[in-house]
């Protein structure tokens, strides 16, 4: 459980970005955040690259 307690600074700011795009009625930037979210790879984390296509880790 530790390791969920890690946050990572990259993700963070997507977050925030996808948040504030949402509010200002930016859905197409919503959008690239939520990508950019799932592609960003966390290699240290097996359960994270659970929730993420197997191909989109791989490059």
């Amino acid at each position: 459980m530790k390791g969920a307690l890690m946050v990572c600074a990259r993700c963070a700011r997507l977050r925030e970005e996808e948040e504030q795009a949402r509010a200002a009625g930016d859905h197409s930037r919503a959008t690239d955040c939520r990508v950019l979210l799932r592609r960003h790879p966390h290699r240290a984390s097996a359960s994270t690259r659970s929730e993420t296509s197997p191909s989109s880790e791989r490059e």
